[in-house]
């Protein structure tokens, strides 16, 4: 089952405050998945909203990824979010970076019938992009993730 993107921990000052938090004696995993948890659900959204226009059959719109857990991998954390491309997401990709505009060819590479009109293709949805890559919403991101991580160790000081 692919997905579209998987999402992990990043902001800056990340590999200090993590062995700042195991030193204190706190569970990584469990912090990590905390701070994995929240991003369907911030991400989720703003996705359905941005596929919404998009509905000829509605098939991209059902293929959004939800209910996801974070998965380990040796000692990497990663979260599914995004568009399931194996249950009808392809589509999603070809709205959120757009198609060429080209002229329709015949097996042989020539153009296919005299006066044949070009194919406008489609024009990049920005909107569905930046739901999930924009760099607004992924310092955001970031952000929530590092308040979490903070936290965590604000709480295991003071316990």
């Amino acid at each position: 089952m692919a997905k579209n993107k998987g999402w992990g921990i990043n902001f800056e000052g990340f590999t200090n405050l993590s062995e700042r938090y195991q030193k204190l004696g706190g569970d990584l995993k469990k912090i990590a998945d905390e701070c994995l948890e929240f991003i369907p659900a911030k991400v989720n959204p703003g996705l359905d909203k941005a596929i919404s226009k998009h509905k000829r059959t509605g098939k991209t719109a059902k293929s959004l990824v939800k209910g996801q857990k974070p998965t380990w991998t040796g000692d990497t954390a990663t979260i599914q979010v995004g568009f399931d491309i194996s249950h009808g997401g392809l589509p999603s990709v070809f709205l959120m970076y757009g198609t060429a505009k080209h002229t329709p060819r015949n097996q042989y590479g020539t153009p296919k019938r005299a006066g044949a009109k070009d194919n406008p293709g489609i024009k990049a949805d920005k909107n569905l992009y930046n739901a999930i890559y924009g760099a607004q919403f992924q310092k955001e991101i970031s952000a929530e993730q590092e308040k979490i991580y903070t936290d965590a160790i604000q709480k295991r000081l003071n316990d």
